[in-house]
């Protein structure tokens, strides 16, 4: 029997404070049924962080109720980068998150 399930990551820094997440639930507003078997894959073009050591964390619940959860189920070591595509290596350390956006200026 198909049943409502929702999953997600959140991604975490070294002190477990959160960054950013994203669960099924927020593109699928009123929920996705699976069969018993199957696979989920989010696909991410980039991530958006800065140079360090991250963790993430995966949930999954069914029908309304926690399912599973595990708080360290990866970590990744990002490295300084191209983040912005532009040939140069974005170097900072201030903030975690880079932001995509276009600045406009105008006289």
């Amino acid at each position: 029997m198909d049943k409502l399930v929702d999953m997600g990551f959140v991604v975490l820094n070294i002190v477990d404070q959160p960054l950013f997440s994203n669960y099924l639930s927020y593109v699928h507003h009123a929920g996705v049924t699976c069969p018993e078997k199957g696979v989920f894959v989010f696909e991410i073009p980039h991530i958006p962080l800065a140079r360090g050591n991250y963790k993430i964390a995966i949930q999954a619940s069914i029908a309304g109720k926690d399912a599973d959860y595990l708080s360290n189920a990866a970590q990744i070591s990002v490295i300084d980068g191209d983040f912005y595509h532009k040939g140069i290596i974005t170097k900072q350390s201030h903030t975690p998150i880079y932001a995509e956006g276009n600045w406009i200026y105008s006289k």
